[in-house]
């Protein structure tokens, strides 16, 4: 017998996505709209994106970052990225205005754009390098992790990049959803160019910082590794079947664990 199915509708379904630059920030950026139903295309240059030799390597090679940031997405190769059709009938098109090739700047693409960067594309410091560990640095959140004893340790990983990535995409959504509640689904209507900060994305996370500096509160301890104030040890530890990751904010929910 067979069995009727409804189409299951996604909220993004029908919009045309497309990447130039495949920064880690950018493709987390793109996989939310894929997640959520949007075609998705990385228009990669003649190389690939800088993510797909990013480890841990899988056996055959290929990057596993790469693989999870990518999953559903197409690929095409031009040297051309603001020619290609793919980026001429996108929707929405993200990119890192400081990876594209040198002959190239914003304002060849004639679309709406979502430019996600380090610091921005104005302010004191948006020609600056950036790095996961910069941005780290400058928003205090390196300065509680390590011994208490020696220097702070750089966090692992591309945590401000993802981060960046995703108040990227909430900014973006905010537009499109803006659009097509007016019927706005032509290319009439006027460009939108969103900048994305990385940097000040992750401020948030100073948020508490902030407000004690203000109150005349002194800078949190370092207490050590896996020790962060006001929570218990926290972190993810090996187990004979897997990993266990432990996250625990009060006595009580310790004693409970234990």
């Amino acid at each position: 017998m067979e069995k009727n199915l409804e189409k299951i509708v996604r909220p993004f379904d029908g919009l045309l996505i497309a990447d130039v630059s495949g920064t880690v920030a950018t493709a987390y950026t793109g996989k939310l709209f894929s997640d959520y139903g949007a075609r998705v295309v990385n228009v990669e240059p003649p190389d690939g994106f800088p993510t797909r030799n990013v480890a841990p390597l899988l056996k055959n090679g290929s990057s596993a970052l790469h693989g999870y940031l990518n999953v559903n997405k197409e690929s095409v190769v031009t040297s051309c990225p603001h020619k290609h059709a793919s980026v001429l009938m996108a929707d929405l098109v993200l990119m890192d205005p400081h990876q594209l090739p040198s002959e190239l700047s914003i304002e060849d693409f004639d679309t709406n754009m979502c430019a996600i960067s380090w610091f921005g594309l104005t302010g004191p410091y948006t020609k600056f390098n950036g790095s996961d560990a910069v941005i780290h640095a400058l928003t205090g959140l390196m300065i509680g992790i390590g011994e208490p004893e020696g220097p702070p340790l750089i966090p692992k990983g591309y945590q401000a990049q993802i981060l960046g990535g995703l108040s990227a995409f909430n900014g973006c959504v905010g537009f499109l959803t803006h659009r097509l509640s007016e019927g706005r689904t032509d290319r009439s209507a006027p460009r939108f160019k969103l900048d994305a900060s990385i940097f000040e994305a992750n401020l948030y996370l100073t948020d508490m910082g902030a407000l004690g500096s203000y109150n005349g509160e002194s800078t949190p301890l370092r207490l050590g590794i896996n020790r962060f104030s006001p929570t218990y040890p926290l972190g993810i530890w090996p187990c004979k079947d897997g990993w266990i990751g432990v996250t625990v904010l009060s006595p009580g929910q310790w004693k409970a664990f234990l």
